[in-house]
């Protein structure tokens, strides 16, 4: 008998242990996936019900992710792992960490990066700010620069870390040119068209969410312009507002089908390659995406801008999480194309060479830009995919927290600091 208790014992001992170990996983994993969230979108420190919505949003879709079964888990970790092990592994940790994240040398004058020396659009003119009153355009040539310095071998996706932190990804270029993210006739030609119809119905934008409006547009060429739609907070005012109306009406009808197969196609081409906080932050807070057809949304991005022919100033971005950029033009899309673009990270020096179709996740808190085109002669449209921060909470101080809300921003708070 007395064995028979002490097997007992030991059995809930041995359980004990093992929940007190998972606990301690989770705990790891919480604070782990936070601090990316941290550094890798928008996490608000402000005191308001505005912000403390926005935290316990994060916090809270965290939790759930590290609520899962420690097995799952690591499961999870193994796949994006095993996923991103082909990609070319560029490691910038010899740059002081706190250079990589610094806007500093960028305030001081408006910074764009020339694609190509054959095509030099005009710059923009710049106005001064509170860092630098007399602050003026210049331009940096991508091709020729010293502190430029242009991926090779990008086809094979590449990801650019500061040791294990990750900062950008693009996805190989076998993905972006795969059957199941161009028509069949191996064409973007009508998610071309499609964003011609949704410019045409909206007005132009120099600024998305930046409040101190450091980014600035370059336009090049007449028929440049660059638009800003989708679901995001309202420029004046509390709420929030959404801008596909132009795609919605029935002239437009097969552009709109045509636009939300390519949104669809965008996220599931990207989905396997996004760091896992940023599948579990979005699950859960995107649930006013970009109005699709037959009622559907974008489930990752709710918002984007579309440039065409545009260039813009090194500058950073306000965002809840990663940003998706891709380059659109018309003509066949080949694994071996032509480089339309750079999109440049100055503080890495890195230059990442964009081809029609490719697609590049990038963290918003490093000073970055898209060059001018390489080829004025070539018409491309450059899409930013996005997430406002102000969205958790509709832009709004009048939504009171639930309890769950509460301990999930308590929480928050104790890990940041």
């Amino acid at each position: 008998m007395g064995n028979v208790k002490e097997g007992v014992e030991e059995k809930k001992s041995r359980e004990s242990r093992r929940c007190s170990g998972a606990e301690e996983v989770r705990e790891g994993l919480f604070k782990r996936r936070l601090q990316e969230a941290a550094t890798g979108g928008t996490i608000f420190r402000k005191k308001s019900v505005s912000s403390s919505k926005q935290r316990a949003t994060v916090g809270a879709a965290i939790l759930d992710g590290c609520e899962k079964s420690v097995r799952k888990e690591r499961k999870r970790e193994a796949n994006r792992v095993a996923v991103c092990r082909g990609l070319v592994r560029v490691d910038k940790s010899a740059i002081d960490r706190r250079t990589v994240f610094d806007m500093g040398p960028y305030e001081r004058n408006a910074i764009y990066m020339r694609g190509s020396k054959k095509h030099s659009p005009e710059l923009p003119k710049v106005e001064g700010t509170r860092v630098s009153p007399h602050r003026i355009a210049k331009w940096v040539d991508v091709e020729d620069s010293d502190e430029i310095s242009v991926l090779a071998g990008t086809g094979a996706g590449v990801l650019v870390c500061h040791g294990e932190e990750e900062l950008a990804l693009l996805v190989p270029r076998s993905v972006a040119a795969a059957e199941r993210m161009v028509t069949k006739s191996r064409r973007l030609d009508d998610v071309f068209q499609a964003l011609e119809a949704l410019e045409a119905g909206a007005s132009g934008s120099t600024c998305r969410n930046n409040p101190r409006c450091q980014r600035v547009v370059g336009v090049d060429g007449a028929k440049s312009k660059y638009v800003n739609v989708g679901t995001k907070s309202a420029k004046f005012g509390a709420g929030l507002t959404t801008t596909t109306a132009a795609l919605k009406q029935k002239k437009n009808q097969r552009h709109y089908e045509a636009f939300s197969s390519w949104i669809k196609r965008l996220e599931h081409g990207v989905s396997s390659y996004l760091p896992l906080w940023l599948c579990d932050v979005t699950t859960r807070a995107c649930d006013r995406g970009m109005p699709l057809v037959d009622a559907s949304i974008s489930k990752i991005w709710p918002a984007m801008v579309a440039g065409r022919n545009v260039f813009l100033n090194v500058h950073t971005d306000r965002d809840l999480v990663w940003c998706l950029t891709t380059v659109i033009a018309e003509g066949l899309v080949e694994v071996e194309d032509e480089v339309i673009c750079y999109f440049c990270f100055p503080s890495l020096n890195v230059a990442v060479p964009l081809r029609n179709g490719d697609m590049l996740l990038f963290n918003p808190n490093v000073p970055h830009c898209v060059s001018s085109r390489c080829n004025g002669e070539k018409e491309a449209f450059c899409v930013s995919f996005y997430f406002d921060p102000l969205l958790p909470s509709e832009n709004s101080n009048g939504h009171a927290l639930t309890l769950e809300e509460e301990m999930a921003d308590k929480k928050v708070l104790e890990h940041l600091g």
